[in-house]
């Protein structure tokens, strides 16, 4: 598994220029109350996986100084990662200067878990928490997840539109039923095996 070696960050939240360099095995980050501790680790995140884990408004960790944000690393497998996001305008993502349209292949090359006090929702919580923690470990397991995770969202979308329409029935629907049926076993699959491998650890 990659980790991260170089970190640069311009414009996030209160950090309006920082470059920091990783140790493999472990990094603390301290300092006072506002000194950027968080916006460093949303920093990652939002690298990583395309959104920050305290909200869901990326323009909103633009440092009120600046109207754009970017971010840069570099992992233990030499793969460069950048991010430019400007506003409300569509983000600039990077991975190893191609541009990328998704996050599929950075939040391989990067992968990250957040430990916080939401953490408990996984315990506590209903079974949305749950089922993210799952996925998330699939993904980086098996390749094909996120095809068929899309494919069984979009049949459900589709699908219940149909039903809440005049047009329900019909060939259109059962088409779409038979692909949600398809897609959804698959995914059903994938959680079910990845499970068996992750259960030692859960018990």
């Amino acid at each position: 598994m990659s980790f991260l070696t170089k970190l640069g960050i311009n414009s996030v939240r209160n950090i309006g220029s920082a470059e920091l360099s990783f140790n493999p095995n472990l990094n603390i980050i301290f300092g006072i109350n506002g000194s950027g501790k968080t916006s460093i680790l949303e920093s990652i995140h939002l690298l990583a996986v395309g959104r920050s884990f305290r909200t869901a408004r990326t323009v909103s960790l633009v440092s009120e100084t600046s109207t754009e944000l970017t971010i840069f690393a570099e992992t233990s497998s030499l793969s460069r990662i950048g991010l430019f996001k400007a506003g409300n305008a569509k983000h600039k993502l990077k991975l190893d200067s191609k541009l990328q349209n998704n996050w599929d292949l950075v939040a391989r090359a990067l992968p990250v878990q957040v430990l916080s006090s939401k953490s408990f929702l996984l315990l506590e919580g209903g079974p949305k928490s749950r089922r993210m923690f799952l996925d998330w470990g699939v993904f980086h397991v098996k390749q094909s997840f996120v095809q068929d995770w899309r494919s069984t969202k979009k049949c459900v979308a589709n699908r219940n539109l149909l039903l809440k329409s005049s047009r329900a029935g019909g060939a259109e629907l059962d088409a779409w039923e038979e692909e949600l049926s398809a897609s959804a076993t698959r995914v059903d699959v994938a959680r079910q095996e990845y499970f068996k491998q992750f259960e030692p650890i859960f018990r």
